[in-house]
C-alpha cells in the first residue's frame, strides 16, 4: 500500500485517543515515510518495514489507555487497561486474572467490614439515645449509657479508619496493576522499536 492508504488506515484505527495525540502519531509516521523516500525506498517498502497500521494503532491506543490508568488509577481505567493489554496478546495477564479476582474480593470484603462497623456504631449510638425516650421500643443491655456512647463512637471511628485504610490499599493495588501492565506494554514497544516496526 502507498503512504496515503497506510496513514488513512492508521488514523482510522487510532480511535479512543485525543485528536492532538492522534495527529502527533500520524505526523511521526508521515516523517518516517519522507525519510524513507529520501533514502530511495518506495512507499510499499516503507509501509512493509513499519508493519501493519492497525496493529501499530492498537499498540498506541493501548499505551494511551495504560498511561491514563497510571495517572488516574480508578477501577474503570485499570480494567480498560487490562483488556487493552490482553487485546495486544499479553496472555500472561489472563493467568493473572484469578489473582486480580482474589484481590478484588478481599477489597470488597474489607469495605463491607468497614461499612458494618460504622453502621453498627451509629445504630448503637442512636439506640442509646432513644432508649430513655422509647423504652418499650428500644432494647439495649443494662449498661452505663456513657459507656455505650463511648463504645459506639469508638466502633464508628474504627470502621471509618478501616475504610480509609482500605481506600489507600485499593489505590495502591490499582496503581501497581497499572504499572505492571505499563511495563508489559513497554517491553513489547521496545521490541518493535528494535525491529523497526514501531515509531516513537
Amino acid at each position: 500500500m502507498n503512504r496515503y492508504e497506510y496513514l488513512a488506515k492508521l488514523k482510522d484505527a487510532l480511535s479512543g485517543i485525543p485528536d492532538s495525540t492522534k495527529n502527533e502519531i500520524v505526523y511521526d509516521f508521515t516523517e518516517h515515510f519522507e525519510v524513507g523516500l529520501e533514502q530511495g525506498k518506495t512507499d510499499e517498502e516503507i509501509a512493509e518495514s513499519l508493519g501493519d497500521p492497525k496493529a501499530n494503532a492498537k499498540q498506541y491506543v493501548a499505551e494511551y489507555i495504560v498511561q491514563q490508568a497510571h495517572k488516574k488509577s480508578s477501577g474503570i481505567n485499570v480494567f480498560r487497561a487490562i483488556f487493552a493489554a490482553i487485546s495486544l496478546g499479553f496472555f500472561n495477564l489472563i493467568f493473572m486474572l484469578p489473582i486480580f479476582a482474589v484481590v478484588f474480593s478481599v477489597i470488597v470484603s474489607l469495605y463491607a467490614i468497614s461499612f458494618s462497623l460504622s453502621l453498627s456504631g451509629i445504630i448503637i449510638l442512636i439506640a442509646t439515645i432513644l432508649k430513655p425516650l422509647l423504652p418499650a421500643w428500644v432494647s439495649m443491655p443494662n449498661m452505663n449509657p456513657l459507656i455505650l456512647i463511648f463504645g459506639s463512637i469508638s466502633i464508628t471511628a474504627i470502621g471509618l479508619l478501616f475504610g480509609i485504610g482500605t481506600t489507600q490499599l485499593t489505590r495502591w493495588c490499582l496503581k501497581a496493576t497499572a504499572g505492571y501492565i505499563k511495563a508489559n506494554i513497554n517491553i513489547i514497544g521496545n521490541n518493535k522499536k528494535e525491529s523497526g516496526q514501531y515509531v516513537e
